[in-house]
């Protein structure tokens, strides 16, 4: 079922619907949580022109930790997500990048992010540096696809 709605909201960024590729980017950090909606996020940005207002928001929310953030966001768009993994024990509050970089998807959308020029500089520098003060975490629990984000921004 799940794969079927990826595929039909695909289609809808296939076909350059405009408003709908603003609402992906807004509800961006949501859907980076997920597989699949890394993967609609991802294509979203390749498939045209993307207001530097909306990309700078995005990375500004998945980066951002402490009170400043909207909790809600941690919050996927399916009820049926019950991962309360990037939440640390001592309850220091992670960033929303290491629930994004916990999957394949959302690691690949990362590397997209900071090996084209879809976000500005000053936004891949923020990302970079969230990435980089989270390495240990990312590199103990994220796997493979983790280590890999880890080892790009190392290429820096």
């Amino acid at each position: 079922m799940i794969r079927l709605e990826c595929s039909v909201l695909i289609s809808f960024v296939e076909k350059n619907v405009l408003p709908f590729r603003a609402r992906v980017l807004e509800l961006a950090p949501r859907l980076a949580i997920d597989t699949f909606g890394a993967k609609i996020v991802e294509r979203v940005l390749k498939s045209g022109k993307v207001a530097a207002k909306l990309m700078t928001e995005f990375i500004e929310c998945i980066t951002l930790v402490g009170e400043s953030v909207d909790r809600s966001l941690f919050t996927p768009l399916r009820a049926n997500f019950t991962d309360d993994s990037f939440v640390v024990d001592s309850g220091e509050q992670e960033p929303l990048l290491l629930a994004v970089a916990s999957h394949v998807s959302g690691a690949n959308l990362l590397a997209y992010l900071l090996t084209t020029s879809v976000a500005p500089y000053n936004d891949k520098a923020k990302l970079v540096r969230c990435i980089a003060a989270h390495h240990v975490k990312l590199l103990a629990e994220g796997g493979a696809h983790s280590a890999n984000l880890v080892s790009l921004i190392g290429k820096a």
